[in-house]
């Protein structure tokens, strides 16, 4: 009883909520926490998908695939679309061009649940941004605002860019908004994205600081992109808090892109009554000289006169404290913070670096795809008599092997063997005379798809031959036949390959005559299924070393 009490006990104080604050993106190494839950654990690059074997640093083709699909299909969970290709980026722009979702090739990031995050993000905006009316964010601009910006010195280009910038954030935040109301389990993907490419610490201690609360375009566009760091300050500029109402009072009714732009519209007429003149558009600093900026000083505190005032504010206090009691930022966190402005820019434009694929590997992932290549455990069963733990074996799965596989050196035992002591070019003679030979075998057993049938007629048993009934009218009853099929039952092969080292040389490549033979022969024929097992430690054309089977199928 006891004992069942004890049980009792744990299972009433069990707190799902630890396994969320186990796994979430700021616990343990604050590495791919949310991802942990489906990623093999072969997913980076730091280890041997087998044993001890040594690696080099490399891209792991086979893992990247699994990778992609796996992001495939979060994308397609939380978009409700299965059309949307996740593509990793190999030429040209790296962001989502309306119709794809490109992803980085590097897979060994510090948070992968952000790049997760930002392909979650990306085939969010293809679901429910209007690309279209973006292109044409010109034509919709309303002439009032080209007119009221010419005072501030804003060109045409200058004011669709402004909004734009707005119109980014807004959008972001309705996409953000549809997601964690439809899909909250993916929030924490999003959490990571976020915090991996928009938040940071000098961010935060911006925000606390007199920097950016001057009246003009770059101070407000900076705090209202941050609104939702816990660090920011609605008492930083006039108007700001206003803006934020007007923004996240709407935002969780906007069912457009176009009606985004109306609310970017109505925050940039609230910057436009804010904005400082003289300090957005000095052009008449000149004339007024040292009395402009005397007003300009005394009218917001922000130091926004000249260098020396400035300097001046940044030398009260040696604790690095203005006169107000808010933190001063260093020259070399200023450099930080413009840094870190400009990776939040180009986030909201969608402009996110990412690593691509060469050409030469982007053949080869196209290839292993084509293939369905995988990895997958066996012999889950199996435990180590020592530890009692149980001792999988990690296999890579080839569902359809293609001569495009072969060629890719994915697979480098099959057409690039290390330990086979001769050229590449007697290896690919070796293979092509097996497939010569293949072809004759083949042809030859073609038979075993075929089947024959033997009719006997005019029996007194068996089954009526329609043909006869009309005799019967003549005293014939002789009327039925039987038939004998003759046919060959499906067959499966299983070759078991040894690439070890000690195959090399000659042997190697008569096997490979061998088992390339036999494999265009049972292509050839219809009820016969193969598979190819090679035993080896393989070593891929990207320097990944890994001990075991390989099926081919």
């Amino acid at each position: 009883m006891k004992k069942e009490n004890m049980k009792d006990s744990k299972l009433k104080n069990f707190n799902p909520m630890a396994l969320r604050e186990k796994y979430s993106a700021k616990s343990l190494s604050n590495k791919n926490n949310y991802s942990s839950f489906w990623l093999d654990n072969g997913w980076d690059n730091n280890s041997s998908i087998f044993d001890d074997e040594p690696i080099k640093k490399g891209v792991d083709l086979v893992a990247l695939a699994s990778y992609r699909r796996a992001v495939s299909n979060f994308v397609s969970i939380v978009t409700g679309l299965s059309d949307i290709k996740v593509t990793f980026k190999s030429n040209g722009d790296s962001y989502t061009d309306g119709k794809q979702v490109v992803i980085s090739s590097k897979l060994d990031d510090k948070l992968f649940d952000s790049t997760v995050g930002l392909a979650l993000h990306e085939g969010s905006h293809i679901k429910l941004s209007d690309f279209d009316f973006l292109k044409g964010l010109e034509h919709h601009i309303p002439k009032e605002y080209y007119n009221r910006a010419e005072v501030f010195g804003w060109s045409v280009m200058d004011v669709i860019g402004k909004v734009k910038d707005l119109l980014n954030y807004v959008e972001d935040r309705r996409i953000d908004h549809y997601v964690f109301t439809s899909s909250p389990g993916y929030k924490g993907y999003y959490h990571s994205l976020y915090e991996k490419y928009f938040h940071s610490k000098v961010i935060d201690k911006a925000l606390k600081s007199s920097e950016y609360t001057s009246k003009e375009w770059d101070s407000y566009i900076f705090r209202i992109i941050n609104l939702t760091n816990k660090n920011s300050d609605l008492n930083a500029l006039p108007g700001l808090a206003d803006i934020r109402k007007v923004i996240f009072s709407n935002v969780k009714n906007l069912d457009s892109t176009e009606e985004a732009f109306q609310v970017a519209l109505l925050v940039l007429n609230i910057i436009l009554e804010n904005l400082d003149v003289n300090l957005e558009n000095p052009q008449e600093d000149e004339n007024e000289n040292d009395e402009s900026q005397e007003i300009s000083v005394d009218g917001d505190g922000s130091g926004s006169g000249s260098d020396d005032d400035s300097s001046g504010d940044s030398s009260d206090g040696d604790l690095g404290d203005s006169s107000d009691g808010k933190p001063e930022l260093s020259d070399r966190q200023k450099k930080q913070l413009q840094n870190a402005i400009n990776k939040q820019k180009k986030f909201m434009n969608g402009e996110i670096a990412k690593k691509g694929l060469s050409k030469k590997d982007k053949a080869s992932m196209d290839a292993i795809e084509a293939a369905g290549m995988s990895y997958v455990d066996v012999a889950k069963d199996m435990t180590d008599r020592w530890s009692g733990k149980k001792t999988p074996t990690k296999v890579m799965l080839v569902k359809k092997f293609s001569k495009a596989l072969a060629e890719s050196d994915t697979v480098s035992m099959i057409y690039r063997p290390d330990y086979s002591w001769g050229n590449i070019d007697d290896n690919k003679k070796a293979i092509q005379d097996g497939l010569v030979k293949g072809t004759m075998l083949g042809r030859k057993l073609q038979v075993r798809g075929e089947s024959r049938e033997t009719k006997w007629t005019r029996l007194d048993s068996g089954r009526i031959d329609k043909r006869l009934i009309a005799e019967l009218g003549f005293g014939n009853d002789r009327v039925f036949n039987t038939s004998f099929i003759e046919s060959y039952s499906d067959a499966f092969l299983h070759i078991s390959v040894d690439a070890s080292g000690s195959m090399g040389g000659q042997k190697w490549l008569n096997t490979q005559t061998c088992v390339a033979a036999i494999a265009k022969a049972c292509s050839m024929i219809n009820n016969v299924d193969l598979v190819i097992s090679y035993r080896s430690t393989q070593t891929s054309g990207n320097g990944y070393r890994s001990r075991g089977n390989k099926s081919y199928h």
